[in-house]
């Protein structure tokens, strides 16, 4: 691009402190001049947040030559991030791809491509920026393994655009954009009002922002272009700017209230380093869980990409979009209301692709907060109290295709954390602990206490590698130049567990008065479900999973079994906590079974409500069970298998 300003017409000349709006065609010049301003202005703060060593795209759109070249490393091209939906078009396959190599190729097919795709490409010509990158054309969609491998790299391919053009507008990839001059039809924008253009920058109804697909674009696109109804906006990591920006000052977005722009730059806020960032990934899977997908079967490869990013800081890992190293934490996730199954029957089988333990198994929002009190290693790393959560591997997991081709879980973020509980246990190489406030913190039932003031040294882990970061305790890193391949199809999990069968108690739907003040957001309507054990004891709870389950009984309290039925649960993992580790925790425990009493430490196992399908287990439920019933009733060991 040109290191020079671009030239400013009359129409976009300042007025009462907003430039002049023309109602039916965006400036091109003020497109250049975001780009201009963010290059010269923003440096290297605004492009490639992943490692040049990685992959990025293997083809590119020549848009002057109207064909495919092969990309390289240092080729400036723009992406493409759109809603493709159900249009027909035309794909790169191993046959075409010859001649697609061919001059004007593109062109002369133009009329089979999208009004999306033909758009941009013309769009970006008058940019100035020579390649473009689309999924259909850009990545040859009947080779299997090379398919693959670029899902992988798609946080590599958007990180490293030049620019990424946003289609935010419309159901499918024939909706086009609007308001480019001699390339599409005009907009339809309202004369001009400061009031009515803020109007139309609300995000919330795009389809764009609800499906799965576009979620790590969003993401890893350092620069968008974003066509958002009938205006234009740029977002980068340092600004967002607007057609009414004044270009002789051009400030961020400030008065836009409620704009995605402001409460969810997810590619602004966020950098991927070389640790674990546990609360990144949490917060990351929930919102991308509310997002639609077309095809159910790709809960997975719409988030392969940001995945494989993370696979260079998870030491081992990801199974089925659940970290390996933390993966009895990660079983544990939990949904703010009954979430819908993931299902697909692939050549006529039944058979569930995505597994029912993971996340990615089911479409709906997953409760973050609640998810991550009950991981140990955030508790003690971020502990503002002395309140921890402790949780125990009660199961050997293995995972596979199949039981004769299964592989062991390596649950390796508990390999170092006895160094927490024994200070005279050695530390792995690299690390050191930092002593912090005093606290008393209660750990394993027991409280570790300084004999001569009561008070425990509240002590941190810092690693050499990272020495702004604390941790709870010693973790292992990846290799620099380790990578994990992600183990997306390996969808069954095999271990040996205790079974025990407990009885419907009550069950409490759309926060009822009891626990409303321990779920304080709108949207969160959890199914709780009271168990008592065979001599009518309460026992525990248990949270629903499947809306199919769910009684169309707007009361707040009912039943969904009948008096002789009961729920078949297994037992994946023991915890302790103290009081007052949580609202989202032990506390609706204690407020479901009555119990007011002040103690200390609660003993439960973490169990699931499963049901059989053909010899294989699903995920119906988590909850959990006091130590005391479970060991109680809980008697018969059996060999599980879950899908």
């Amino acid at each position: 691009m040109s290191t020079q300003p671009p030239s400013y017409d009359a129409h976009f000349r300042v007025q009462g402190g907003t430039a002049k709006v023309d109602p039916e065609w965006i400036d091109i010049d003020t497109l250049k001049t975001w780009l201009w301003s963010c290059d010269t202005e923003h440096s290297s703060k605004c492009f490639d947040m992943i490692s040049r060593t990685s992959g990025g795209p293997r083809w590119l759109i020549d848009v002057v030559k109207g064909s495919l070249v092969p990309a390289e490393a240092e080729d400036q091209y723009a992406a493409l991030s759109y809603v493709w939906g159900q249009t027909e078009t035309v794909k790169t396959t191993k046959d075409s791809l010859v001649y697609l190599l061919e001059g004007a190729s593109i062109f002369a097919h133009e009329r089979l491509l999208p009004k999306t795709i033909k758009d941009t490409m013309r769009l970006v010509k008058l940019l100035g920026i020579k390649y473009l990158w689309v999924d259909c054309l850009c990545i040859v969609q009947d080779d299997a393994e090379l398919k693959h491998a670029q899902i992988q790299e798609m946080g590599a391919i958007y990180a490293r655009a030049y620019v990424t053009i946003v289609a935010a507008n419309g159901w499918n990839a024939n909706h086009g954009l609007r308001g480019i001059r001699n390339v599409t039809e005009p907009r339809q924008l309202s004369r001009y009002t400061e009031d009515n253009f803020y109007e139309s920058l609300q995000p919330h109804s795009s389809i764009w922002y609800s499906r799965g697909w576009t979620f790590q674009e969003m993401i890893f696109a350092r620069r968008k272009i974003m066509f958002h109804y009938q205006v234009a906006v740029w977002e980068c990591q340092c600004a967002t700017w607007h057609e009414a920006t004044k270009t002789n000052i051009i400030p961020p977005i400030t008065n836009v209230t409620g704009s995605v722009y402001q409460m969810n730059r997810w590619g602004w806020r966020n950098t991927f380093g070389l640790w674990p960032d546990v609360r990144q990934y949490i917060e990351m899977v929930r919102e991308y869980n509310n997002r639609q997908l077309t095809f159910p079967a790709d809960g997975l490869q719409a988030i392969a990409g940001l995945i494989a990013v993370w696979n260079r800081s998870f030491h081992g890992g990801f199974i089925c979009g659940l970290p390996q190293m933390f993966f009895d934490d990660a079983l544990l996730w939990q949904p703010c209301s009954p979430l819908k199954r993931r299902t697909t029957k692939p050549c006529g089988n039944n058979r569930v692709v995505l597994p029912s333990w993971s996340w990615a198994g089911w479409e709906g929002e997953i409760q973050s907060s609640r998810w991550a009190s009950q991981w140990d290693y955030l508790s003690l790393a971020f502990r503002k109290k002395a309140v921890v959560w402790k949780l125990t591997s009660t199961v050997e997991w293995f995972y596979g295709e199949s039981h004769q081709h299964r592989q062991p879980v390596d649950v390796s973020s508990q390999r170092y954390r006895d160094c927490f509980i024994d200070e005279s246990v050695p530390l792995p190489p690299g690390w050191s602990r930092k002593l912090a406030a005093a606290a008393v913190i209660h750990y394993e039932g027991n409280s570790t206490q300084n004999e001569n003031n009561n008070l425990a040294k509240h002590t941190h882990f810092v690693h050499k590698r990272f020495p702004g970061i604390n941790f709870g305790y010693p973790i292992p890193f990846p290799k620099r130049d380790q990578q994990y391949r992600s183990q997306n199809l390996r969808h069954f999990l095999y271990g040996q567990t205790r079974r025990g069968r407990f009885k419907e108690y009550r069950t409490l739907d759309y926060r009822p008065p009891i626990l409303r003040d321990l779920y304080t957001t709108p949207h969160e309507s959890p199914i709780v479900i009271y168990l008592r054990d065979n001599h009518g004891e309460w026992a525990g709870t248990i949270q629903l999973h499947d809306s199919a389950l769910v009684n169309s009984s707007k009361s707040s309290r009912y039943t969904l079994l009948d008096e002789s039925s009961e729920l078949e649960l297994v037992s994946i993992s023991a915890g302790t906590a103290t009081s007052g580790a949580g609202l989202h925790g032990v506390e609706v425990w204690k407020v479901c079974r009555g119990d007011l009493r002040n103690e200390i430490f609660y003993e439960y196992y973490n169990v699931l409500w499963i049901e059989w399908e053909e010899g294989v287990a699903y995920r119906k439920g988590l909850g959990r069970v006091s130590k005391e019933a479970w060991e109680r009733q809980a008697t018969e060991w059996i060999d599980l298998t879950l899908g």
